[in-house]
């Protein structure tokens, strides 16, 4: 597969972001179900606009067709952007939403991981929290699923570049 165009070898994942307020940011929604890999990423996909201090809500949704064991999601942070911890109660209500089917969430500094020890046929969404930190334009490296053992079985979403705009105070 060619780099920035969606592979699917067994699993589907996507990634929208919206503003926490629900309403999409212009043009922050990629592909749910990524075609063949020749297909060219939509131009709405290309450059969703932030303002520094906005925060997004980043789901991940992930549509498994067959039973998967040791599946491993990798979802990188852009440049530009921080995550925002959850605390321990957001996390308990997370496990809760989620039918408890991520063994492990690591935020990261430069993305989150989750790790299943056993994913049934279905689909499975995971929503966490940016905030715009930087102003500048940044590319974001595409989120990954994959079978640990069986690597073969694996998908990915398209990169994406995000532009946050300053304040208009910035020193330059």
């Amino acid at each position: 597969a060619c780099p920035g165009k969606p592979a699917n070898g067994g699993c589907v994942i996507g990634r929208v972001a919206e503003a926490e307020s629900a309403s999409p940011a212009v043009g922050a929604e990629e592909a749910a179900a990524p075609a063949r890999p020749d297909t060219p990423p939509s131009a709405a996909a290309q450059a969703p606009s932030w303002k520094i201090g906005d925060i997004a809500d980043v789901t991940l949704t992930l549509t498994v067709p067959a039973t998967r064991r040791h599946v491993v999601v990798f979802s990188p942070f852009p440049a530009g952007m921080e995550p925002l911890h959850a605390s321990r109660v957001d996390l308990a209500e997370r496990d809760l939403d989620t039918g408890g089917v991520w063994n492990t969430a690591e935020q990261r500094d430069d993305g989150l991981l989750l790790y299943a020890p056993v994913l049934p046929p279905g689909v499975y969404s995971y929503t966490y929290k940016l905030r715009a930190a930087a102003p500048g334009a940044f590319v974001c490296r595409p989120a990954t699923v994959e079978e640990m053992y069986t690597p073969e079985v694996s998908g990915r979403t398209n990169e994406q570049l995000v532009e946050i705009a300053g304040t208009g105070t910035e020193v330059r």
